[in-house]
């Protein structure tokens, strides 16, 4: 019976042979030929593995087939196709197909082979549609208009002559669509006793905060009685604005001396005291200082002391100062509210913003999704209201030059970040809700066609579109105008695609 010894001395007695007749030498002080025959087992042995990995991937990550799928991607190329009866229709972009198969279906990646089985339809879909549409939900709401306003050495000037040129506007508009960063020091909040002067083509305009936020009123720099019971003079520096900024605060009464009808003449109050209509009575508490009261035909009707000071700037009715009554006379006259068309007249004197400090204008509206309404601030400062990192973001928007201001000059949303809105009016408290939109993070805004019949919309369906947030018209409205979107739009076949006459070459020249 053989030994296993027997069998390795054997072996290495073949092998001592073999070394001898290879390379003339018994002695096998080393063995080159062991270690070509270890490579050559490592080499089956990796190939062995090599085949049962592919074997495994295959099992459970199979190659993809069209089949059932109604969305189709080549792998190699990316180019997107609808698979509709059995052809395969080249899409423009993958909101498109979505539409169009009425489900937000991602692409399933097929090989270049397995598509060229299949016959071709006509290009489909919706040109300058956004590649996809990802809402990523949330109810917070926050949305500005940003002018930045180049005055002084800053301002646009003439080349050729060196001068001020009015060819080139001062001021360039930003739309934003993100949380502002204020930091208090390059940009902060307009002050309760701050105002900020605005001029658009025919208006100046004091931009101030009210009772329901910030408002815009219609003032005219010459008027000295309004000027003087504001505080502000004719001198008051008033900066250019584009119409998108002016659009989208809210506009409440001119700042003009109220009217009193019949002023000048006497009336006799219940109490016996005879004035003359349209003077000025004050009447002080220990406890909140001065109130004002101003003579009308029925009685005496509360102002505030910036609208008692106008009327008195206007017609002081002879009287050097107000007259002082006891607090019976106003009890005995007093008429219910305010003075017409005052309610949103500041209550105070006030300081009108430097713009060679504070450049940069910034209307902001901004909601939560717990609070019943809307919030707005005025911010001012240096730079726009956003992180250092994010100061160049804004994309320039194409179609600004040529839109008479309805399109801001920039846009800026965070990447990735597109939002799905619905829009309101620019008043805090608004109840509108209006047209549905999508904000892509490029700036463009997609308006989107829903049926209005209640129950799941399939455009909203298609698009695995949920809840939209609200946001103001004024500001969505300056967001550069892209397709609608809808089922029936996307469900048009093309030839080929006109060229876009707005667009422009990436070195900046209209084609």
């Amino acid at each position: 019976m053989v030994t296993k010894h027997q069998i390795s001395g054997w072996r290495f007695l073949l092998r001592r042979i073999e070394h001898a007749l290879v390379r003339r030498d018994a002695s096998m002080v080393d063995d080159p030929q062991r270690g070509r025959s270890t490579a050559l087992s490592i080499g089956i042995a990796l190939a062995c593995v090599a085949v049962a990995g592919a074997a495994v991937l295959a099992f459970f990550k199979p190659a993809k087939h069209v089949g059932s799928a109604k969305i189709v991607a080549d792998k190699d190329s990316g180019a997107l196709f609808v698979h509709l009866g059995d052809r395969l229709f080249p899409a423009l972009n993958l909101t498109s197909a979505r539409l169009i198969v009425g489900s937000a279906e991602n692409p399933v990646p097929v090989s270049g082979d397995e598509l060229k089985s299949y016959p071709r339809g006509p290009l489909v879909g919706i040109p300058g549609a956004p590649g996809s549409i990802v809402d990523r939900g949330g109810q917070d709401s926050s949305w500005a208009v940003c002018d930045a306003v180049q005055i002084g050495a800053s301002a646009p000037i003439n080349r050729e002559t060196g001068l001020p040129t009015r060819a080139q506007s001062p001021v360039r508009t930003t739309a934003i669509h993100a949380p502002l960063t204020v930091d208090g020091e390059s940009t902060r909040q307009l002050g309760e006793n701050e105002a900020r002067l605005l001029r658009d083509d025919n208006t100046t305009w004091l931009v101030y905060r009210s009772g329901s936020g910030v408002v815009r009123a219609a003032i005219d720099p010459g008027d000295s009685a309004v000027g003087l019971a504001l505080g502000i003079d004719a001198t008051a520096p008033v900066i250019p604005a584009s119409k998108g900024l002016i659009g989208a605060i809210p506009e409440v009464a001119p700042l003009r001396v109220p009217r009193v009808p019949q002023a000048g003449s006497s009336v006799t109050l219940v109490t016996g005291l005879t004035v003359p209509i349209g003077a000025i009575l004050t009447v002080s508490a220990p406890d909140r200082g001065a109130s004002y009261y101003v003579v009308s035909e029925s009685g005496v009707v509360q102002l505030s002391s910036v609208v008692a000071a106008m009327i008195r700037n206007a017609d002081s009715q002879g009287i050097a100062g107000t007259r002082t009554v006891g607090p019976d006379v106003i009890a005995s006259n007093l008429r219910p509210g305010i003075w017409p068309g005052t309610q949103n007249f500041p209550d105070r004197p006030l300081t009108i913003v430097d713009p060679a400090k504070s450049a940069v204008s910034c209307y902001h509206w901004s909601k939560t999704g717990t609070d019943a309404n809307a919030l707005t601030e005025m911010v001012v400062g240096r730079r726009l209201p956003l992180r250092d990192d994010e100061q160049t973001r804004p994309a320039p928007l194409v179609t600004a030059p040529t839109s008479g201001g309805a399109t801001a000059d920039a846009a800026y949303v965070p990447r990735d970040n597109g939002r799905f809105v619905q829009v309101t009016g620019a008043d805090p408290v608004s109840p509108r809700r209006e047209s549905l939109f999508w904000v892509s993070d490029s700036g463009v805004r997609y308006g989107i066609m829903t049926t209005g019949q209640g129950g799941t919309d399939p455009t909203l369906q298609a698009l695995a579109l949920q809840t939209p947030v609200l946001a103001p018209w004024s500001i969505v409205s300056l967001f550069a105008v892209g397709p609608s979107l809808s089922q029936s739009e996307a469900k048009i076949a093309h030839d080929a695609i006109a060229p876009d006459q707005a667009a422009v070459s990436l070195d900046g020249g209209r084609r």
